[in-house]
């Protein structure tokens, strides 16, 4: 639906790529990663290119290593030249660098393109739980922009009639607390799935969330980046649905 490429270096594949790799996978996000999506016989470059193609966006994990090779610095090209010449036929919309033990002004020798992209820097301190969220954070948001989704204050007016349901709706807008709001989109997502009809594309949606609830339930409190990632996809699951109460 909206596939991520993960373009690296082999050496940070064990450390570093696979666990990101994983953690996106448990958020609901499908990946093209080439030790999972290459098969024996097949045109390693063509297979590749394919992937970048197919893909909306791209995660690049850059390291000395990865500068020092063509092939992952072909997928950049490949990546940055989509990003910045749309196209009918592919189309990445966004491009998160991850800058892996090396400098900017390095990377910025090899790809001045990336000097106005927003990036990561990265800490062995960090979880790489953090990364994925951080990403799919950014990803529910471009689609929340791509789709010209309503507000939740104006989708909140369409459930009037359903009492419950906007009573709901509007204790969110109010709630700063991330733990009250957690737990009352929580419950909004449960009445949804319950009372309204649903197909793939919204069930995609309540799968990022229940695998987001399933692994933040004994956490005393959540980041930014969890909370955004539940808060818009409510907002879309909202704009989805398509037999509201007038």
């Amino acid at each position: 639906m909206n596939k991520i490429f993960i373009s690296h270096s082999k050496e940070q594949k064990e450390t570093f790529v696979k666990p990101l790799l994983f953690e996106l996978k448990s958020l609901n996000m499908e990946t093209w990663f080439d030790k999972f999506n290459i098969f024996m016989g097949e045109d390693i470059f063509q297979t590749i290119h394919n992937g970048i193609m197919q893909s909306k966006y791209f995660v690049v994990v850059i390291s000395k290593d990865f500068l020092s090779k063509e092939w992952p610095k072909e997928e950049l090209k490949t990546a940055l030249k989509i990003y910045h010449h749309k196209s009918t036929n592919s189309e990445i919309r966004k491009i998160f660098p991850i800058y892996y033990d090396i400098n900017t002004n390095d990377v910025e020798k090899f790809f001045p393109e990336l000097k106005d992209i927003a990036y990561e820097r990265f800490d062995n301190q960090k979880p790489i739980a953090r990364y994925a969220e951080r990403i799919v954070s950014s990803i529910i948001y471009d689609q929340l922009q791509h789709f010209k989704a309503n507000t939740l204050e104006k989708i909140t007016e369409n459930y009037k009639k359903d009492t419950f349901l906007h009573s709901l709706l509007k204790d969110i807008q109010y709630l700063k607390n991330h733990l009250e709001k957690y737990l009352n989109i929580k419950i909004t997502l449960k009445y949804l799935k319950t009372f309204y009809l649903t197909n793939p594309v919204i069930d995609y949606y309540f799968n990022i969330v229940e695998q987001l609830f399933q692994y933040t339930k004994n956490q005393n409190s959540i980041t930014d980046d969890q909370m955004l990632i539940i808060e818009n996809s409510l907002v879309l699951i909202l704009n989805l649905i398509k037999t509201k109460v007038n």
